[in-house]
């Protein structure tokens, strides 16, 4: 019989028969892909587990017993598990998170069913289980996705030789609302990223964060790359993440990897001159940016190009200093990324240094990318800077004036129309749906 422990096992007994019920065969393969797929991912907590299993199993006894390291041949070192032993002496083992009803009671090849399931084991988790064996069965011992040790248990029911039954059973209806409850506290973790540490100088490890696009796991094809300036967990990764998913589902923009780069000293980090007397006082370790760029060249993109399907396109966002860093590393180094966006940046910044330089340094005869740029309602001094940029930019620039937002609420409000600038589609949407770039052929 197949018993699947993922935490291991214990034993009590009470004499009862489980029911048994007629089904459709099923292949190895297909029983082996189904525990992989129900159980693989619900590993729970002991005790709720333990609780779980003793209610499902008063269908048999009015009160099953819990024992623990009666038997020398399993390890119970990762949990517990309430155990009933039926006439003809074969054993029930019952764990409500596992629902294995779809193939009980089918007999399988034992080879056939050894060969299936750590093939099954090996696709899931891209690591070979390790296997035990005795004289009633086996053990598959692997680890998990979050580095959790797991079995999944075969105990052989000896007047069978070399055939095995699954007789796992179905909680019945009444016990539903007891199993709900002792599970009720369980929480998976949601994961929607990685995050790689990369050292930004010796002792200064930084936070460049990574969001896959949905459908990246299951295929071999590449995708483009949003770099987002202040992306660390604290600061944008998370709204700009959560943008790019949903224009993406909704085809304004294409689907991208987003890697959030974390930034620290911002002023240090994010501004390539020290600033007027009044700034220099207020912010004195300004003027930095020329290494903050080097970081990005030379650790940041080689780190994720080597370690992700990316395509040879990308695009850099970023709002307030770091719209200012964006437009100064458009205007100094255009090669770093294909395409720019920079929302309400900080050009009032040493009087307006940047847009006043601006149309000067575009005659280096440098080729620079699309570059999408918004003010709002913050004076004139921020409006004057990005009228600047984008004078000296011409037919390179979408400048987008919105008076009627604040440096506040702006970043929320235009990502997802610079995304769309950054990353069309070919996609033709319904007018009302406001999914506009009025600067952009593509919209």
């Amino acid at each position: 019989m197949l018993i699947f422990p993922w935490l291991l096992l214990a034993q009590s007994t009470v004499g009862l028969t489980p029911e048994t019920r007629s089904v459709e065969p099923i292949s190895e393969a297909e029983i082996a892909e189904e525990i992989v797929a129900i159980c693989a991912a619900n590993l729970f907590d002991q005790t709720q587990l333990r609780e779980a299993a003793r209610q499902s199993l008063y269908k048999f006894a009015e009160e099953p017993k819990t024992l623990h390291g009666t038997r020398s041949n399993w390890n119970t070192t990762y949990g517990w598990v309430n155990y009933i032993e039926n006439p003809p002496g074969r054993e029930l083992a019952y764990l409500p998170q596992c629902n294995l009803d779809a193939f009980a009671d089918h007999a399988v090849d034992e080879d056939a069913f050894e060969v299936a399931l750590t093939a099954a084991l090996i696709d899931k988790f891209a690591a070979s289980p390790r296997l035990t064996k005795g004289d009633h069965g086996w053990t598959w011992h692997f680890i998990d996705n979050e580095d959790r040790p797991v079995q999944i248990s075969w105990i052989r029911e000896t007047d069978v030789g070399q055939q095995v039954t699954i007789t796992v059973q179905k909680s019945p209806a009444s016990l539903a609302s007891a199993q709900s409850e002792a599970l009720t506290n369980l929480a998976i973790p949601i994961t929607i990223g990685e995050t790689h540490m990369l050292d930004y100088a010796e002792g200064d490890a930084r936070q460049v964060n990574v969001y896959l696009p949905e459908g990246y796991a299951d295929g071999d094809g590449r995708y483009p790359v949003l770099y987002l300036i202040d992306g660390g967990l604290a600061q944008d990764f998370l709204h700009v993440a959560g943008t790019s998913a949903l224009n993406a589902l909704w085809g304004r923009s294409q689907s991208v990897i987003v890697v959030g780069i974390e930034t620290k000293d911002r002023p240090a980090e994010l501004i390539g001159d020290p600033g007027n007397a009044e700034e220099q006082a207020k912010h004195p370790t300004a003027g930095h940016a020329a290494d903050f760029r080097a970081f990005i060249r030379d650790k940041v993109k080689p780190l994720v190009e080597a370690s992700y399907r990316t395509s040879s396109d990308d695009a850099v966002i970023g709002e307030s200093l770091a719209g200012l860093f964006i437009v100064d590393t458009w205007l100094t180094e255009p090669a770093l990324f294909d395409r720019y966006a920079a929302i309400n940046a900080s050009l009032w910044w040493n009087d307006n240094a940047t847009g006043k330089a601006a149309e000067a340094r575009m005659r280096d005869g440098r080729t620079r990318g699309p570059i999408y740029l918004t003010y709002s309602n913050e004076g004139p001094m921020t409006e004057r800077g990005a009228r600047l940029v984008a004078r000296a930019a011409g037919d390179t620039a979408c400048l987008v004036a919105r008076d009627d937002l604040t440096h506040a609420t702006a970043y929320h409000v235009l990502t997802p129309q610079a995304l769309q600038f950054l990353f069309p589609t070919d996609d033709k949407h319904d007018p009302e749906w406001g999914f506009e770039v009025p600067c952009s052929k593509k919209s």
